[in-house]
């Protein structure tokens, strides 16, 4: 199975027949997210800068846990629990649908298991 999962990820969604599928869209709550962030970096604390950005504008503050790296717990951390999914799928044949940044590592995950 983890072959054809692999190798369907490169095809384009066009070119895939698909017959009696089981589709996973994994969207994790913001308050998930949220708590793997405290998790590593320690409680968010918000600050004047935080309340004067408006929701619509380009976040520019940068105090404490603002200037870390974010990216690979957002991406590190879906991509495990993407993987949960897979693998704890009873369906034998699955679509997900993903962004680029995830292909390698839910590629290498599945490898792993």
């Amino acid at each position: 199975m983890k072959g054809r999962v692999l190798s369907a990820i490169k095809k384009p969604i066009n070119k895939i027949r698909l017959a009696f599928v089981f589709l996973i869209i994994l969207s994790l709550p913001a308050c998930q997210l949220t708590n793997k962030i405290e998790e590593v970096y320690g409680n968010i604390e918000l600050d004047s800068c935080d309340y004067a950005t408006p929701l619509d504008s380009t976040y520019t503050c940068t105090n404490g846990w603002k200037t870390k790296k974010l990216d690979p717990i957002y991406v590190d951390y879906r991509n495990a629990e993407l993987v949960d999914k897979i693998v704890g799928s009873r369906h034998e044949k699955i679509v997900v649908l993903f962004g680029a940044a995830h292909v390698k590592g839910v590629s290498k995950l599945l490898k792993e298991r």
